[in-house]
């Protein structure tokens, strides 16, 4: 990302994509590392033009998850708001940062799992077999262009219903940690900003940031 971010110039065209099979500083959300295993992951980053909306995050998952659906031939779901999973595994993350002249997209997709796997690997894989990572990352740019172009042009409610259907988090009983407390509710469902709606013992919340923690897993 950190690469992307210097070549994201007043030039660069719209989804103008880095990517790699060996990522050595891959990073998620809240600060976290993405660990990636190299030669069976696929890292990339895409500069998204104009600003766009705060769903982003949502879309890019919601897009990731479709492709490799069209890839693997399996079905993979979100956990609220960007992970996506695989047989309650995550396969794939995401991390959007502002940039002056857009948005920075990060995708990091864990593919095939390889022999000497290390056993606290914390991960699963998208795929059963490999695949042509040329072919794989194309289909993944393919699906998130159409759906951050539907976005721009049809807003969140657009794509909704079709993010909520792959959502497991919703109707879970869940933790949301905030940083400083942990509270517990039932994920609801999402209001018309994407935020995740709370059922808590203080009423609703709305929840826009932290971690969400399915009281299942």
């Amino acid at each position: 990302m950190d690469v992307a971010r210097e070549a994201f110039g007043p030039d660069t065209v719209d989804f103008y994509t880095i990517a790699t099979s060996r990522q050595t500083k891959g990073r998620g959300r809240l600060g976290r590392v993405w660990t990636t295993l190299p030669d069976h992951s696929l890292a990339f980053t895409v500069c998204v033009k104009d600003p766009t909306a705060e769903q982003l995050p949502l879309v890019t998952a919601l897009s990731i998850a479709e492709g490799l659906q069209d890839v693997a031939k399996e079905s993979f779901d979100i956990k609220w708001p960007n992970d996506v999973l695989k047989g309650g595994l995550k396969v794939a993350g995401i991390l959007t940062e502002k940039h002056q002249r857009g948005f920075l997209v990060g995708v990091g997709v864990n593919l095939t799992k390889p022999e000497n796997i290390p056993a606290d690997f914390p991960g699963g894989f998208a795929l059963k077999g490999p695949q042509p990572p040329q072919q794989v990352l194309e289909t993944l740019l393919a699906a998130l262009q159409a759906r951050v172009n539907q976005l721009r042009a049809q807003g969140w409610g657009a794509l909704a219903v079709a993010y909520t259907q792959k959502c497991i988090t919703l109707g879970q009983t869940v933790h949301w940690h905030t940083g400083k407390k942990v509270v517990e509710g039932q994920a609801l469902g999402l209001d018309s900003s994407g935020a995740l709606e709370l059922k808590t013992d203080e009423g609703i919340r709305l929840v826009t940031g932290g971690e969400i923690i399915a009281q299942a897993l």
